[in-house]
């Protein structure tokens, strides 16, 4: 099993650092300090250990959650991001069907409320480990950790990876593969909100990327100029003409952080998109 490498704990050790000097400003004391952990700490065998070490040394409790309490977690935050910035008719509408996507750095989360139940779908792909697919897929990388330029061959070997990963039904209960049968055969958008017609309920499906500001939807929203809707059916063409091409340097030019992952991003996005 995976374990957490030393340059990640490296940016885990400065995180948690920065965690307890904003808790000092705030004059918190050890039993106030809180927080919970994700994916990687799930997935690498040392990841227990690791969270134990760092919540000793920085004062700071920390739990792992499952994947079905992270994705409860990200339901919930898109609830609250629908509340606060859907137009009202939306918000007034029974025929809306709010489902939640969370794409993290070891995984990524759908999942929807159907009356009293959530219902989810648990991927194992999140932009680190699509990047390390990525790069076993690109001849002649210069560097360990930078696959760019990516080329066309590459990113389309990537994509049916992805697609074939997304479709086998034995890492995924039979309960999951529903849902995702379920959502939708058209969900054309993403960021905030995607419209399609729901294949169970005959319900309007809004679907809500959750992620920091360099989250794989920030990076196809930025893609297209910072629009706020992303049509699936365009995201391929940037993908394989545009940015596949395109050097760490010149992404670096158009305003892009953390570059060696984008095309890993905008290809996951689009492949889970394109699954649904």
């Amino acid at each position: 099993m995976r374990r957490c490498l030393a340059e990640m704990l490296q940016q885990v050790h400065h995180k948690f650092g920065e965690y307890q000097r904003k808790s000092n400003c705030h004059e918190a004391v050890p039993e106030q300090r809180a927080g919970i952990a994700t994916a990687i700490f799930r997935v690498a065998s040392n990841g227990p250990e690791v969270l134990s070490l760092l919540s000793k040394e920085f004062c700071i409790r920390c739990q792992i959650l499952s994947q079905d309490e992270e994705a409860t977690l990200g339901y919930e935050t898109a609830q609250q991001m629908f509340n606060s910035s859907a137009p009202a008719e939306l918000l007034d509408s029974k025929a809306v069907q709010l489902v939640s996507y969370d794409s993290g750095g070891a995984s990524f989360q759908l999942c929807t409320r159907e009356g009293q139940t959530l219902r989810y779908f648990n991927g194992q792909w999140g932009s680190t480990i699509a990047h390390l697919a990525l790069l076993k897929l690109v001849k002649n990388v210069k560097d360990k950790y930078d696959p760019n330029p990516v080329g066309p061959d590459a990113a389309l070997a990537f994509h049916q990876l992805l697609m074939a990963d997304l479709g086998n039904s034995a890492k995924h209960p039979a309960a999951e593969r529903e849902f995702f049968q379920d959502l939708t055969k058209n969900i054309p958008q993403i960021k905030p909100f995607c419209e399609g017609k729901g294949t169970r309920s005959n319900k309007a499906l809004y679907l809500l990327g959750i992620g920091g500001h360099t989250s794989a939807f920030n990076m196809c929203s930025k893609v297209f100029g910072g629009a706020s809707y992303i049509e699936r059916e365009a995201l391929w063409p940037q993908i394989s003409t545009v940015y596949c091409l395109k050097t760490n340097e010149e992404l670096i030019a158009m305003g892009f952080v953390q570059p060696e992952v984008l095309v890993a991003k905008l290809i996951l996005v689009y492949t889970v998109l394109t699954h649904l």
